[in-house]
């Protein structure tokens, strides 16, 4: 929807709003990797921004047509939504949680 606005957002939030509107791609040309969450609701993506920013993570919002874009590019934040998203998780998309293994194993 265009509105939504929860009263609180976690990790399990997060990992929801990945498995379901998300993605994790490499960027080849530049060999960068980017975290990025799509919705249509602004307020939604303000509330997964502050929330980015209380856990010390840098995210930047896009506006393309209707649909607003929250991007995490530094690996070393990508890592630590990792860790985040599925500690201490056992229900979630094993093809979501399967992305993040390349740059995890990038970093080892």
């Amino acid at each position: 929807t265009f509105t939504v606005k929860l009263p609180y957002i976690n990790w399990n939030v997060v990992r929801g709003a990945f498995d379901g509107d998300g993605c994790l791609v490499k960027d080849k040309r530049c060999n960068y990797w980017k975290f990025e969450i799509v919705s249509a609701s602004e307020q939604f993506t303000y509330q997964l921004y502050d929330f980015y920013k209380e856990e010390g993570l840098h995210a930047h919002i896009y506006k393309e047509n209707n649909l607003y874009k929250i991007n995490i590019l530094q690996r070393k934040d990508i890592q630590k939504v990792f860790i985040n998203l599925y500690k201490d998780c056992s229900y979630y998309l094993k093809r979501k949680y399967d992305k993040f293994l390349p740059v995890i194993q990038e970093t080892e």
